[in-house]
């Protein structure tokens, strides 16, 4: 499993910013990723965008799934509260 640190001085990133920050680590293309974690949409580059952007929602069970096509442990993924 893959994983990156987040300085803990800096800002907690958003989700979708997480998600970014894995798919770009693991040199996935949005469409790409969808394949990967089994997520059929007929428009997976702007689905993954719009999660990156913070404009979407994503089940926990759909952030697991990127999370494992990435290559990261979803326990990685910091939650603000």
């Amino acid at each position: 499993m893959r994983g990156y640190a987040i300085p803990s001085k800096q800002k907690i990133m958003t989700i979708g910013e997480q998600v970014k920050a894995m798919r770009n680590d693991a040199g996935l293309t949005a469409t790409k990723l969808c394949e990967l974690a089994g997520i059929e949409t007929n428009r997976p580059r702007q689905y993954i965008s719009n999660i990156e952007n913070n404009k979407q929602t994503i089940s926990f069970e759909q952030l697991r799934k990127l999370c494992d096509a990435c290559g990261y442990d979803i326990k990685l993924i910091k939650i603000e509260k």
